[in-house]
């Protein structure tokens, strides 16, 4: 055992320092996990769009799906300005290309955050 681990075993420091990792990874862990899970639904929308020409317009529930965000989060997007609607008929719609920049934008802020760490 080296002298520096001694000190932290007897000062009751390596204790808190494992917690704290530990604590850490845990959280990080979580994060990936949500990560995957977004990914994952982004890919199982984009691969049944796949099967036939890309719409510019998605519903509403396309939407929460590619994006993994509760339907009161897409509309609080939409009020901030994050994503485009617009209304056919009575129906409303969001562009696609206001879903797909809006995808960039987090994933380059999820790069840049990544890059941090």
């Amino acid at each position: 055992m080296h002298q520096k681990d001694r000190q932290l075993t007897n000062t009751g420091q390596l204790p808190a320092l494992v917690a704290d990792f530990l604590a850490e990874f845990g959280a990080l862990e979580k994060r990936v996990t949500a990560l995957e899970e977004t990914a994952l639904r982004q890919r199982t929308v984009l691969m049944k769009r796949a099967e036939g020409p890309t719409p510019a317009l998605l519903s509403l529930g396309d939407a929460t799906q590619l994006l993994g965000v509760s339907r009161s989060s897409l509309y609080r997007m939409i009020r901030e300005g994050e994503l485009t609607r617009v209304h056919v008929g009575r129906s409303a719609r969001l562009t696609r290309v206001s879903v797909e920049a809006y995808l960039a934008t987090i994933q380059t802020n999820g790069a840049d955050s990544n890059e941090a760490l």
